[in-house]
Formats: structure tokens, sequence, C-alpha cells
């Protein structure tokens, strides 16, 4: 553990230390881990989808008939795009 100096304030601040405890300039460079934009596009249009989904099924909620089961694939389609899409990023994190 050393000794240095803070670039802000000059005062002496030890080399362990995440911030200046005088001025709160920090002392090391910090990593900021950011989700890709392709994966919140993603998961934006893979809700958008299972909004679709939704509409589509109750839009034909008084007469049930093939449209009912086309939105619930469209629908269970969308949230299992929002799934792959969290878990990429989460796998693939830049």
């Amino acid at each position: 553990m050393a000794i240095v100096k803070c670039p802000d304030c000059k005062k002496d601040v030890s080399s362990q230390a995440p911030a200046c405890p005088s001025c709160g300039h920090p002392m090391a460079a910090t990593t900021v881990e950011a989700t890709g934009k392709k994966w919140k596009k993603m998961k934006v249009i893979c809700f958008a989808v299972s909004a679709v989904g939704g509409l589509i099924i109750f839009s034909d909620m008084g007469h049930p008939g093939t449209h009912a089961l086309i939105g619930t694939v469209i629908l269970f389609g969308g949230f299992i795009g929002v799934g792959v899409a969290n878990s990429c990023a989460w796998w693939f994190h830049d």
C-alpha cells in the first residue's frame, strides 16, 4: 500500500482507496458493464410482438377461432424472444 496524491485536491490518499476521502475524486478507473443495444432492441421488439399477440387474442374473444390460436403462438413467441434476449444480454454483456 502506497500513499499517492489526489489529482484534484493534492492531499495524500492510500493507493488502495477507491476515491479520495477529502474531495471524492475517483482514484481508480471503474469498469461499467453495459448491455449491448442489439439486445435491448431485441427485447423491445419481442415485447411489441407479445403485445400484438395479446391484441389478437383479445380481439377474437367473442368468437374464438383460429385467430386466438395464432395470437397465442405470437404472444408466447414474443415471451420466448424476451427470455432469449435477457439471457443473451447477460451472457454477452459488452
